[in-house]
């Protein structure tokens, strides 16, 4: 796991966004929605603020972040790519500590504690952007934007092997704007202007109850509800589009540890509530409705081996199935680690992975928000097959070292099209194969109390898509990418620095639409 700020995942090889405006993940070559991100263990759809130059995650909320880029265990499923799991900061002061931070254009404060005696932990973080207040103070024409966070967690040892804990985020983006007031002497009045109101936001709700069995088992059950909309209103009400989607998801595992072995099984239940629509509120015209109602299942088991002193093979299997599509697959994920000497270690990995609920936010330089919808019997649900291959040394206690090769194949994936009928459904996505493979680098140094750390991370990728006979570069396609980040602790102060360089991405404007 790397102990990260929310947004230094981007530094890591492997994760490139489309531009510096853009926190979308792309991650080896893969599109941004195809990334199931959680926050301690509950999805999160979209954890993005305005078009993604922020993330929702504030920093003194999050006690650690884990990326896996390729090739993830059997117990994570429902994407493509990655798996990027935020886990909440746990306070472990006595009393009541509270933290603010205040910038330029927002604020946020966090307070927390422990109770009966560190039996139980709580904490309760907000935040609120200002930009809205400031440029108010000294024009007219006001940035009609802002957004919040709030984000609360809390645990309880009901006993001593009996754990409970509850996570609660809510996020919001408000985009109130209307062009009246933009108006000039320059300007004539156009039918255009007028109100528009720009809404969407993330709900998580998440809660988790774990008990031991000594030290051979636990077992573990999650209930959480996950939910993502999206609203723009023109004229008020002249024209509205809307999006959301809802999910209700029960995981249960059931994790033993067996000498050489540690076997895990798992399920996972969830229903998936969405809708997309257009029309006119005023006049009571639609342009288009679709509503989905799909539920999945899925159970697996996986085990991690430590065959001798050399070897750990880490061998799953996750089964799944999709109702409104009649759809069911196996996939099977095996990964293995060989130390060759006590620093160095020789790494692969293999698995197929799929996904089912797809974004329709296209390819564009920007990302403001996800729209979503789910695999039907006109969606396909997306397929890819992971080969990774690495090598990993330890330079001591004060520095390591990593380079991994992958090939990432898509049986299925799903393009946006750009020419769509909005009166005709069925045409919003286009089926495509795709490759893409490349090599990244990882040199870090380590974090001491004092002096310096930091890591330089190099990636190399090539992605492609093709249909009918056709073959080209999506629009994150980038050969080359690299990064510095370094920190320089002293006693009291802390000092850090990024230099990234990237080759560009190839881009043609749009000159006639």
């Amino acid at each position: 796991p790397h102990r990260l700020q929310p947004l230094q995942y981007l530094n890591l090889p492997g994760v490139v966004a489309r531009n510096d405006f853009n926190t979308g993940l792309n991650v080896r070559g893969g599109e941004a929605d195809q990334n199931l991100i959680l926050l301690d263990g509950f999805p999160i759809y979209n954890p993005f603020h305005l078009g993604g130059l922020f993330s929702t995650f504030m920093d003194a909320t999050v006690g650690g972040i884990q990326l896996m880029t390729g090739a993830y265990p059997a117990r994570y499923g429902g994407r493509l790519s990655s798996v990027l799991d935020v886990r909440s900061a746990e306070e472990t002061r006595g009393g009541v500590n509270a933290t603010v931070d205040v910038s330029a254009i927002g604020a946020s404060a966090k307070l927390g504690g422990v109770i009966q005696d560190g039996r139980g932990t709580w904490s309760i973080a907000g935040r609120r952007t200002y930009a809205d207040a400031v440029t108010a103070a000294f024009t007219e024409n006001v940035f009609p934007y802002h957004f919040r966070d709030l984000h609360a967690r809390s645990t309880y040892a009901l006993s001593g092997s009996l754990r409970l804990a509850v996570t609660a985020y809510a996020g919001a983006d408000a985009l109130d704007l209307d062009l009246a007031d933009f108006e000039n002497d320059t300007l004539s009045p156009q039918a255009r202007d007028g109100a528009w109101t720009f809404d969407w936001g993330n709900q998580v709700v998440g809660a988790s109850i774990a008990r031991d069995f000594g030290t051979a088992a636990t077992f573990e059950q999650r209930v959480s509800t996950s939910s993502f909309s999206t609203l723009l209103d023109v004229g008020g009400g002249s024209h509205q589009q809307r999006n959301a989607i809802r999910e209700f998801r029960l995981t249960g595992t059931l994790a033993a540890r067996r000498g050489r072995h540690d076997p895990s099984i798992g399920y996972d239940l969830a229903t998936y509530r969405t809708r997309y629509s257009s029309g006119a509120a005023q006049t009571g015209v639609s342009d288009f409705e679709l509503r989905q109602r799909p539920s999945s299942a899925a159970a697996w088991m996986e085990d991690l081996w430590r065959v001798g002193s050399r070897w750990l093979l880490e061998a799953g299997i996750r089964g799944e199935m999709l109702s409104g599509r009649n759809w069911g697959a196996v996939s099977p994920r095996v990964s293995a680690k060989y130390f060759a000497t006590r620093d160095l270690a020789l790494t692969a990995a293999v698995g197929r992975m799929t996904q089912w609920t797809h974004s329709l936010a296209g390819d564009g330089p920007l990302r403001y928000f996800d729209i979503w919808i789910a695999s039907d019997s006109i969606v396909p649900v997306t397929t890819a097959w992971h080969y990774v291959a690495g090598a990993e040394r330890r330079v001591g206690d004060v520095a390591s070292l990593k380079a991994e090769g992958y090939v990432k194949r898509y049986d299925r994936v799903l393009e946006v099209n750009a020419s769509d009928d909005p009166r005709r459904r069925g045409d919003e996505l286009l089926v495509a194969d795709g490759l893409s493979y490349g090599v990244d680098l990882l040199a870090r140094l380590l974090p001491a109390d004092r002096g310096l750390s930091g890591w330089v991370a190099y990636s190399y990728g090539w992605s492609s898509r093709s249909r009918d006979g056709a073959r080209w570069a999506p629009g994150h396609d980038r050969r080359h990418d690299l990064d510095v980040v370094a920190t320089w602790r002293g006693s009291r102060y802390r000092f850090g620095a990024r230099i990234g360089y990237a080759t560009g991405s190839p881009y043609t404007p749009i000159v006639g639409q």
